[in-house]
């Protein structure tokens, strides 16, 4: 048995989306450490499942299906012929990219990206990097003659190879960093499975048979224009649908208050409570913390810590406290999300981007939006029962729930490895294009937008009106 790029596979996984996923022993042997068996304990979407009951798939499958999208394109990038390689090499460079994409989410927190944006410039690709260099993964990786830093480095965007066997690894970075890599490709017909909704049910097999390698750049045959513009805009669709769901932003929300106004300022001294690593602790720390304090982190030990708080409250908070604990927890245990009181989720235009010229002394429409709602806040805080109440809920647009735009907005710059290349081959010199710079592609028009999330949350009628009422005032004048 063999993997599609010719790999020697020990034994294989079956899949609800891919069949089945051969898998090499030295896959086989990093899957079975404990650090990556926490990802079973890790869902793909948090607390989506209480909006699309089906949503509980876990990162662990999701690496599971990144790592096989990859070997689908690099068995059509041939990269044997076109980088001149023996067999050795040949089997390494592919080795290393299956890992990197079994390896690029080994570092998710709980309830997916939930908390990430509590850390500053630090992601979960960084804490992977860790993992990968400190944990039984790297010993298992140095075993097999494959350097953790090197993988580590990999899954955060960087090509840090300077054996001149690997220079061409970073040639191949776009298939786990761009706008049409590996990790999209499985997470959109993932989440759509599993969601039961129509939006992500892309042909990558299309995607994959006609990726290129042209002048040492990732690119797509035109032949494969329709199929990426049909999963750019299902990409699009499902963040509509799935992933900034109003319902789904308020439980995000919910978590995000408990964790800050609760947990965090409490004495959680117990064993195995949720507390969030400081960037600090993944520095300083060995394998064993990463294998017991960090294996430990679990969306479980989340409910378990309010339990624990919720029964000792003279220790960790007051009687008041507590009450707001136990309404905020009650939203989740008795699926009863707060109710949204006003949603403005504009799609954007880009002021400084193609196609657009701004008058000179002009605001970003997305800074001016963004300080219409800081105002906004600012004024609902002097009103009374609004802001100190348990009940409410606020999305700031300046510090984002994970939303992306359905292309890389950084498309002035023609070198840029994350857009998407189109191969014109009937062309007398071969050339490549961006896609959203193609006349003939809609996406060009998608490529200049952006959205924008604004929601507020309040269980009070009264609340919910006043917000009504100075939220229109501010963003519908």
């Amino acid at each position: 048995m063999r993997t599609l790029t010719g790999l020697h596979a020990e034994k294989y996984i079956l899949d609800p989306i891919h069949k089945e996923i051969p898998l090499t022993q030295l896959e086989l042997d990093v899957i079975s450490t404990p650090i990556f068996q926490r990802l079973r304990n890790i869902t793909q979407l948090g607390l989506t499942s209480l909006v699309y009951p089906g949503a509980t798939h876990n990162r662990f499958q999701h690496c599971l299906g990144t790592l096989h999208v990859m070997d689908k394109l690099l068995y059509s990038l041939e990269i044997k012929e076109e980088f001149e390689l023996p067999n050795n090499k040949y089997e390494k460079i592919i080795q290393f990219m299956r890992l990197a994409a079994l390896l690029h989410d080994c570092g998710h927190l709980p309830f997916s990206h939930t908390f990430e944006n509590l850390y500053d410039n630090f992601t979960h690709e960084d804490i992977g990097k860790y993992i990968i260099e400190k944990s039984s993964i790297g010993e298992i990786l140095k075993q097999n003659d494959f350097n953790p830093q090197d993988i580590g480095l990999y899954i955060t965007g960087q090509a840090p190879i300077k054996d001149e066997e690997f220079k061409n690894l970073t040639y191949l970075l776009p298939l786990l960093h761009s706008e049409a890599d590996a990790d999209r490709m499985d997470y959109l017909l993932r989440d759509a499975y599993f969601t039961g909704v129509p939006y992500g049910k892309i042909d990558i097999n299309r995607i994959c048979k006609f990726v290129k390698l042209h002048k040492n750049k990732i690119c797509f045959s035109e032949k494969a224009q329709d199929a990426l513009e049909d999963f750019l805009y299902s990409r699009y669709q499902m963040y509509k649908i799935v992933y900034i769901h109003k319902t789904s932003v308020c439980y995000n929300l919910i978590l995000h208050k408990i964790y800050e106004d609760y947990f965090s300022k409490a004495d959680l001294s117990l064993p195995n409570s949720f507390k969030l690593p400081s960037k600090n602790d993944f520095e300083k720390n060995n394998k064993d913390w990463f294998e017991t304090d960090f294996y430990n982190l679990t969306e479980a030990s989340f409910f378990k810590t309010i339990q624990i708080l919720l029964r000792h409250a003279d220790k960790n908070l007051n009687n008041s406290e507590k009450d707001d604990l136990r309404n905020l927890y009650n939203t989740i245990k008795n699926r009863i999300p707060i109710k949204n009181c006003y949603i403005y989720d504009p799609v954007t235009r880009i002021e400084n981007n193609i196609g657009v010229k701004r008058v000179r002394g002009e605001k970003d429409k997305k800074g001016e939006i963004c300080e219409k709602e800081n105002q906004l806040f600012e004024n609902l805080s002097k009103t009374n029962g609004i802001t100190n109440h348990w009940s409410f809920l606020r999305h700031d647009p300046g510090k984002p729930i994970r939303i992306t735009p359905p292309i890389n907005q950084s498309i002035e710059d023609d070198q840029d490895l994350q857009s998407i290349w189109i191969l014109n081959e009937k062309s007398v010199k071969k050339s490549i294009e961006l896609l959203q710079k193609k006349n003939n592609s809609f996406i060009q028009h998608l490529a200049t937008h952006h959205r924008i999330l604004i929601a507020y949350y309040h269980d009070e009628k009264n609340a919910q009106e006043e917000i009504q009422k100075q939220a229109k005032k501010m963003f519908q004048n």
